[in-house]
């Protein structure tokens, strides 16, 4: 369920889990968006999730802090939402920018 206010609208997804904050500055929210597929024997590569993120309609820009060295990377919208893919069990660090 969306938190009031979210810059998510919804998640598609199989198993997916996010949590939501206030930024520093007024424009800007974060989230961490959860990919749940993950089990015993199972390496997180092996349930690699592509979610479909449909974002607010004031979303302005959307960025990833990359897992492997901290820089952000804008990530396109289209049509109302963008699609990352996650690996089992780890999550994307996201940053939105609204009106």
């Amino acid at each position: 369920t969306p938190v009031a206010n979210s810059p998510i609208k919804r998640v598609v997804a199989p198993a997916g889990v996010v949590g939501e904050w206030a930024g520093a500055e007024e424009n800007e929210s974060w989230a961490l968006v959860v990919n749940r597929r993950h089990g015993h024997f199972r390496a997180a590569s092996s349930t690699l999730t592509t979610m479909q993120i449909v974002v607010a309609d004031d979303v302005t820009a959307v960025h990833e802090v990359d897992r492997q060295n901290e820089y952000m990377k804008p990530i396109p919208i289209e049509n109302g939402s963008f699609y990352i893919t996650t690996p089992g069990g780890t999550g994307n660090l996201l940053k939105f920018t609204r009106n």
